[in-house]
């Protein structure tokens, strides 16, 4: 493998690497049973005449397995920050005092742990398309080498085994990702 081919690689693996991590990132905004503040931190904010995370305007505490609190920084934005969270979901508790709001997440039934499963099993699936429109790009690249005859025909096969075997293993770490969220999610 020549410096032009290691470096189409080692940039696929990184593309890899960045689509795993946003999975992760995805998976910790859906409930597994107990309240995180990552299931809020991204919830967009309009605030100042511009929309912002949660994360950047506010304060997020785990007070226990069922609630947080939302210290907000500045409190002409309770009320905003109040809508933001209740848009993006519907069976949230909310209660202000002063600056502070208090999230009171619902016991979580088997019919609801079935809807986030199936939540991040459309994550994991949209990761692993992801993963695939890599593969499929650097397929592209491979496939145009050879036809400006700057890569050999037993070459290309090889490194197009190579980048299906990487993909795979890609594919199998979001499996194996997702086994371990929906593990989370139905434990009770």
């Amino acid at each position: 493998m020549n410096t032009e081919e290691k470096d189409v690689f080692d940039s696929m693996n990184m593309l890899m690497r960045q689509s795993l991590e946003k999975l992760a990132s995805n998976f910790s905004s859906i409930r597994s049973g107990r309240a995180s503040s990552a299931m809020l931190e991204n919830t967009m904010v309009t605030a100042y005449q511009q929309k912002m995370p949660l994360k950047d305007m506010a304060s997020l505490t785990t007070n226990d397995a069922n609630s947080l609190s939302v210290q907000v920084w500045d409190i002409a934005n309770v009320k905003t920050v109040e809508k933001a969270i209740y848009a993006q979901d519907q069976s949230l508790t909310l209660r202000i005092e002063g600056n502070t709001l208090y999230v009171s997440f619902p016991a979580i039934n088997k019919e609801r742990r079935l809807l986030f499963v199936k939540q991040a099993q459309e994550k994991t699936e949209s990761t692993k398309v992801v993963m695939r429109n890599v593969r499929r790009s650097l397929n592209e690249t491979l496939k145009k080498q050879l036809k400006d005859k700057t890569l050999s025909e037993d070459d290309y096969k090889k490194l197009l085994k190579e980048s299906q075997s990487i993909t795979d293993a890609y594919h199998k770490k979001a499996e194996e990702s997702l086994a371990k969220k929906t593990k989370d999610i139905m434990q009770i």
